[in-house]
């Protein structure tokens, strides 16, 4: 037999679970090949979404890193033809996999040891740096 604290504290945990389970954020999977770099996941209306751009749409690119009070995410903002702009993350499945490629379809994209501690330290700074730009690359 459950005492009323039990079962209060029993109700709390249900609640708490129930709001994280809520809160969860959907996971966005990247996928590239030797033309496209893209994006997928489900969208605000809770239906299956993605973003397919090519390559030569990439005009710059920025690593930065967000502080989420305990943890740091590493981000790389993307800078698109017509002014359009995408964040990526290291949450997002197939950061790795991306991660490689970007300096293999991207001449002048800097390699993730040549920029990963430069953006990671210190801690709970915003270090953005420029990993490539599209304009500078073609000057070659």
């Amino acid at each position: 037999m459950s005492t009323g604290l039990e079962t209060y504290l029993k109700g709390i945990r249900d609640r708490l679970q129930g709001l994280k389970e809520k809160n969860q954020p959907t996971p966005i999977t990247l996928s590239h090949d030797s033309e496209h770099l893209k994006l997928e996941g489900i969208n605000k209306e809770k239906k299956k979404d993605s973003i397919l751009f090519s390559w030569n749409e990439i005009v710059g690119a920025y690593a930065y890193k967000l502080d989420l009070y305990t943890v740091d995410c590493i981000c790389i903002k993307l800078e698109l033809t017509g002014g359009r702009e995408l964040s990526l993350n290291e949450e997002m499945i197939g950061w790795h996999s991306l991660i490689e490629a970007f300096p293999k379809y991207l001449s002048g994209f800097k390699k993730m040891e040549d920029w990963f501690m430069e953006v990671a330290s210190p801690a709970f700074e915003t270090n953005l740096t420029k990993l490539y730009t599209k304009e500078q690359n073609q000057a070659r």
